[in-house]
This record gives C-alpha cells, sequence and structure tokens, in this order.
C-alpha cells in the first residue's frame, strides 16, 4: 500500500443521532463527500430565514428575512444541500453548503481578506474530494448545547473557534457573518436547518 494512505474507519451521526461506522481508505489529510441532505432552509435564532444571491454586488449576498411558505418555495437562494464529509483524521462533523442562484450552484466559503473573515459564494460544483486537512467551504457542525438536535454551531475549518454567526446593521438589515466566538454561549451563533414547508406538508 502507498505510504500517504492509511486505513480509517471513520465514524458520523446521521441526523436521527445514529453513530455509523464505514470502513474506508482516504488519503492522508483529505475529505471526502460521503451523502447529501437535500432541499433544506436555515434559520437564525429569531426564526428569519437565509436568503443568499450570489451575484448581488451590494452588501446584501447573504441575510437572514422574514419569509413566507410561498416566497421560501419560489424564491433562489434559500433552498440549501447540505453535503456531509468524512475526514481523513476525523475530528468533529464536517459538512459543505450549496443552493441554487439563477440555475447556478454556488458554495458557501469563508475567505480571510487582510485581517478580516467575511462569507463568500463561489460558482462551482461540490467537489467528492478535497485533499488537504482544512478547507474554506468546510465547517464543522456542532450541536448548540449538549445533546441539542434542532440548533447548532459551524465552526470554519480555516481558522479555529470562528463560526457562522449573525448580526444586525444600522438599516436593521440581519447578515450572515463569520466571527469569533469570544462567549461559550453565544446566541448569535445558533442556527438550525430543516426541510421547507411544502416538503413538511406532503409527508
Amino acid at each position: 500500500m502507498s505510504a500517504d494512505l492509511i486505513h480509517m474507519h471513520p465514524v458520523h451521526f446521521e441526523d436521527d443521532g445514529t453513530l455509523i461506522f464505514e470502513v474506508q481508505v482516504l488519503e492522508s489529510d483529505s475529505w471526502r463527500k460521503h451523502k447529501t441532505v437535500k432541499t433544506q432552509i436555515f434559520r437564525n435564532a429569531n426564526n428569519q430565514v437565509l436568503v443568499v444571491k450570489p451575484e448581488d454586488k451590494a452588501d446584501g449576498v447573504a441575510i437572514f428575512a422574514t419569509k413566507t411558505d410561498q416566497e421560501i418555495e419560489e424564491e433562489s437562494g434559500i433552498i440549501f444541500n447540505i453535503h456531509i464529509f468524512e475526514d481523513s483524521k476525523p475530528r468533529k462533523f464536517p459538512v459543505a453548503f450549496s443552493t441554487k442562484w439563477n440555475n447556478k450552484t454556488y458554495i458557501m466559503c469563508i475567505e480571510e481578506v487582510g485581517n478580516q473573515m467575511k462569507v463568500t459564494f463561489r460558482e462551482r460544483d461540490i467537489p467528492t474530494y478535497i485533499s488537504e486537512d482544512v478547507s474554506s467551504m468546510i465547517f464543522f457542525k456542532i450541536p448548540f448545547s449538549e445533546g441539542d438536535r434542532q440548533f447548532y454551531m459551524f465552526e470554519s475549518t480555516i481558522k479555529e473557534n470562528y463560526f457562522l454567526a449573525f448580526e444586525k446593521d444600522e438599516n436593521n438589515i440581519t447578515h450572515l457573518i463569520i466571527k469569533r466566538k469570544e462567549d461559550e454561549i453565544d446566541q448569535f451563533t445558533r442556527l438550525s436547518y430543516s426541510a421547507p414547508p411544502n416538503t413538511l406538508r406532503n409527508q
């Protein structure tokens, strides 16, 4: 066997809390896509819906807003796919996010510009394999509190202790941001996701 390959028994939890062990051979320092949870909507602690407009050059690329069920169903940039990855050195629960806008696929990423971290959306498909131990598109999904299966925090893998969060500006618009978590309990990093209302009605 090549020296840069290691046998792994990746461990992950399914959405229902089931612990899964799988036998895989992964290259050192890498991520491999495992499965995709389709058609989810994100909400903040105020029950606002995340709306993404990747081609909008203004300061409203990703905001949280109050939306009706019909608007959620009809507008682009609200429905997300959550892509679950396996880690060659299992640490936490790695995920990536993509959405459709104008029939194009965009991936949520974190970029460091100068001394500032920011959320961006890049037009591309989710890769099935990433040959590095950190990635601008991979986040660690962490329960907001012990045993919580509704609210989560999402930590960037490129910079420890930086989490997706929401913040209201002077115009009362709530933006998706990335921020350093200073307090052990930071309500602004408290996010949830679920199937769209129309999907729940049809079940």
